[in-house]
Formats: C-alpha cells, structure tokens, sequence
C-alpha cells in the first residue's frame, strides 16, 4: 500500500478496547454463500437461535441443482410481538458465473417458526399503471417465473426482480394485508417502488414509480458501464423530501464497478438527483471503487446524522473485481443541516496490518447500537466466497470525526482518502458464527425481540462453532 495513505486516530474518538455490553440484542444476517440460509444468533452467548435454509424453499427453481438460490436481502419485523423475517431470495442458473445468465429474484416474508410460513410474497410485477410500463416489462405473453426450464421461453425477465438486494419496505398495512416495498432491481438497472395486495393470496405487485435508464440522469457511460444499483434507501420526513439514496456498483467498462453514491429528490412525477458523491468536479475517475449499502443512519445517543456506505474494495490496489485484490473499509459523509445540502467526507474506516496491508475482504454493511456503538459487515467475498465472513463490534469512532478536506474517491495510491486504522485496539468484538459469505445483516435491538425469538432464546444448546 501507498506510503501516501494517511493514517489517523481522530481527537476526541475512543478505538480502545471496552465492555462488549452494548451487544445486548440479537444479530441477523443473510449468508449467502455456500450456506445459503439466514442465521439469527446471540452474539454475547455465541448462541444460534433460528436458521431459515434457503435450500429447503421449494419455490421458483430453488430445488433445481444447477441452480443456485441465495439470500441477497434481510430484515426483521415485529408485529403484535411475532417475529417475522423479509427476504430476498435469488435463483441464478449458473453456479459458476453470477454476473450472467437468467437470474430472478422474489420478496417474501415468513415467520420465524418450525417450518416457516409465508406470509406474502413478491414473485411477479404489473407494470400496467407506470408511463411506458412497456419499456420495463413486455406482459404479453403473461409472466411467469424464469428458471432454467423457461430458458427457451418468450417470458420477459423484465417483468420480475433480477439479483433485487437492498429493499425498504415504506407501508406495511398488516390489517389491510398491504405493503409497499421500494427495492433496488440490480440486473434490470433500475429502482422501483411497488405495492402488494395480499388478501387474496396473490404474489403480484403493483408498480408505482421506477427510477432507471429512461430517467436522463441515470449513470451510464462507456467508462464505467451498465449501473447495478445495490440499495435504495427511501427517506421520507426531511424538509424538501422524500429522498432517495441509492448505491451502484458498475457492471463493466473502462473503469469496472466505479461510480457514486447519488441523493435523488421526488419531483412530482419522477426523481431527480439532488448531489452526488463523490463531487463529478473531481473528473470522471471521481468515483468509489465497488460500493454497496449507502444509507443515512442516526446516532441512537446523539441523534447526529451520518451518511455511512461500504467501500467494498476501497482500500484495493486496483479497479474492479479479484483476481486483481481485495482491501475493504467502510466511509463515513458527515452532513450539515439539511440533506439536501451535498455532504462533506470524513474517513473510510478499515483494518490494517503493520505493513499497511488490508484485513477487510469485503465490505457490506453497517449498523448502529442503541449505545451508539457500530457493527461493520466484512462480507469476506463480493459472489462465491472460498473465505469467512466476520461482523466487527466497534466503538462510536464517528463521534468527535469531522472532514479533513479530502475528496473521499478511490485512486490507486489512496491519496484523497483519509484511513482510519481499527486493527487492533478499536475492535471491541469479532462476531463470527459458521458465516460463508454474508449480504445483509440487521441489528435486532431487545425492545423489538417477539416472543418466538424469546422462546428460542431459552435453548441454548446449538452453539456457534468455534473459529
């Protein structure tokens, strides 16, 4: 690594090692590979509570064995003290080669019993009520699943979900059976909202609104290729809103997987980009290297707002995906008063070696604590991962953080990052529990455990093997 790479422990920011108190809940997390199921887990008692195998989901080709299915999105939900669990789950018909080939994806939640119980399920989308809902979606013939039986078939994959992986779900109407979901479809380059109705038993969404390549300023160049988005978190409640953050990583190109975080505003009948990061007055190559899950999180202590994202290959020595290298960190935007007002770079947080050499593979995700401490996802691969994923418990190293004047965008020698070295002493804890490969994690607080994670609480017997 560049001797150009700064490194720094901000004033004010405590990376000593502390009590592991504030992991006082539960951690769930979507292991995707060769696992291929969701693992709820006690990460003090180093417990495994609940496991949904995704193999066992009979369900759109999952059962076919040239296929391969996986979770690529999690989430827990309580309602009336039941737990349930909102996936992703994406069918790929070529083990081998996840960037090609039919790939097709639902939303569905489940219950967290012996076995499981859908609740509802996203499987197919109606395009009919969107402006040119033809340009997405070909409904003639009607849609039906894509798998490899259907290889040879006139279905347009268009008209489902393609590798979907960040969601919101923005009105969950239990008593009406309703809900409203806006997800990132990667494969078919697009952002959509849609709305299901669920008292008939039915599994086709509504299209609202999509945000894609025939929006003028979707990114799409020569240079960094198609645009994959991979989360589309919805803001909604601040001043000029709603919002719309979304994370891309590019498909191909000159510089492959570069490009930026972009805040979209809703203008009355489309979306609009409010700011983008990093600033395009940096020149094309302003770009971040492979990011994933850019989301506006909230110090649950301070109530300080941050924008924080996964610079998955943000301390690599190249574009793009291996064999040319991994080297991971996480990047924090501090914001001013408004959202609207573009955000200022502070750091990408990651682990080094005395060499300077990366320790994080991958990263995903990040969640807060309710002590406003930080859990950060390495991933331990970008798709097949021969390697083992690990979820980092640190301190607030954001507090007391403020922009150092660099312009956060990845270049080889990383001279306008800033790298906050974590290893050793800013780790409290290492969260390791059988993982594969993760996607997605979510930070399960004890105010909202329902009584079917209380009862698996209880039995303690299948313990997290060790690592």
């Amino acid at each position: 690594m560049s001797a150009i790479l700064l490194w720094v422990l901000f004033a004010g920011i405590s990376v000593s090692s502390a009590d592991a108190s504030g992991l006082d809940g539960l951690l769930l997390v979507s292991d995707f590979s060769p696992n291929a199921r969701i693992r709820i887990m006690d990460p003090v008692g180093k417990v495994i509570l609940y496991d949904y195998v995704v193999d066992h989901e009979a369900y759109a080709g999952c059962g076919d064995p040239l296929a391969v299915c996986i979770p690529s999105g999690v989430q827990h939900t309580n309602h009336a003290d039941n737990d349930y669990i909102d996936m992703v789950l994406t069918v790929l018909d070529n083990k081998s080669d996840w960037d090609n080939g039919l790939v097709y994806s639902m939303i569905q939640r489940v219950t967290v019993t012996h076995p499981p119980q859908v609740v509802w399920r996203v499987a197919q989308l109606d395009f009919s009520a969107v402006p040119d809902g033809w340009a997405y979606c070909d409904q003639a013939p009607p849609a039906a699943r894509v798998s490899r039986a259907s290889r040879e078939s006139s279905v347009d994959q268009g008209c489902q979900l393609s590798f979907a992986e960040g969601f919101d779900i923005v009105l969950d109407d239990t008593s009406n059976k309703a809900v409203t979901i806006v997800a990132a479809d990667a494969h078919n380059s697009r952002v959509l909202q849609f709305t299901l109705d669920y008292r008939d038993g039915g599994t086709t969404a509504r299209v609202d609104w999509v945000l894609g390549e025939t929006n003028p300023d979707w990114p799409l160049s020569e240079r960094t290729g198609k645009a994959w988005p991979n989360a589309a978190d919805y803001i909604d409640g601040e001043p000029g809103g709603p919002f719309l953050l979304t994370t891309f990583m590019q498909s191909d190109g000159v510089i492959a997987r570069g490009t930026r975080l972009i805040l979209w505003r809703w203008a009355g009948e489309t979306w609009a980009p409010v700011w983008y990061f990093p600033d395009p007055s940096g020149g094309d190559l302003a770009l971040l290297n492979t990011p994933h899950m850019g989301e506006l999180l909230v110090d649950p202590v301070t109530g300080q707002r941050w924008i924080w994202y996964s610079h998955s290959r943000g301390a690599a020595e190249a574009w793009g995906s291996p064999p040319s290298g991994y080297g991971a960190t996480w990047g924090l935007l501090a914001l001013g008063d408004r959202l609207s007002d573009p955000p200022a770079y502070v750091f990408d947080a990651g682990l080094f070696d005395d060499n300077g050499d990366p320790l994080v593979n991958f990263s995903r995700d990040v969640a807060f604590l309710d002590d406003g401490s930080l859990l950060l996802m390495d991933a331990a691969c970008q798709n097949l991962c021969p390697y083992k994923a690990v979820v980092y418990h640190v301190g607030p190293i954001h507090r007391g953080a403020s922009p150092t004047g660099k312009a956060g965008y990845y270049r080889a020698d990383h001279a306008e990052q800033v790298m906050l070295n974590l290893y050793p002493d800013g780790v409290i804890e290492e969260i390791r529990c059988g993982f594969g490969g993760l996607f997605e994690m979510d930070w399960i607080g004890p105010e909202d455990v329902g009584q079917q994670l209380r009862l698996a609480a209880g039995d303690r017997t299948r313990v997290c093997p060790d690592e």
